[in-house]
């Protein structure tokens, strides 16, 4: 009989952490010590973040703009409507783990970065893998490229 991994972990973790399982504290040091910083860091980010959204294959997100994440020039983006209020534009690609299916819990996200061209005149992609709690999920409507149709040159 397989039972669903979601199933096992609400029964494992129900009476674990409501400390009525006699191993309660043990079970909770060994998942501590195992968890990985990569986990951990994610875990605590929803933690003090309680509006955080779990994200899907292929949904938009933004993500405040760093040059070290991709290096592209503001004011193109910003006139071709990829770039507003400090946050560049991308969308949910996979999840970076091993195996075949999408983990939408990962720690990690491949996402396409919305950059521009050589010209900045034009939408290009860069791929990336990315810490998943930065990541806010939004509408595609959300992104004023795609409200203002697909060879944007100048702003509004």
């Amino acid at each position: 009989m397989i039972i669903e991994e979601a199933i096992i972990n609400k029964i494992l973790f129900k009476d674990l952490f409501s400390d009525k399982h006699p191993s309660a504290e043990l079970i909770k040091d060994i998942l501590a010590y195992n968890l990985g910083p990569a986990v951990s860091e994610y875990i605590l980010n929803i933690i003090v973040n309680p509006d955080y959204e779990v994200l899907s294959l292929n949904d938009y997100f933004k993500i405040k703009y760093q040059p070290d994440i991709v290096e592209a020039e503001l004011d193109w983006l910003s006139d071709l409507g990829l770039f507003y209020d400090g946050y560049i534009y991308g969308q949910v690609v996979g999840s970076d783990d091993y195996g075949t299916t999408f983990n939408c819990h990962h720690p990690k996200m491949e996402v396409k970065l919305f950059i521009h061209d050589k010209t900045g005149k034009k939408k290009a992609f860069h791929e990336n893998v990315l810490e998943t709690w930065k990541l806010i999920k939004i509408n595609k409507s959300d992104i004023k490229y795609f409200n203002n149709g697909t060879n944007i040159t100048t702003t509004t």
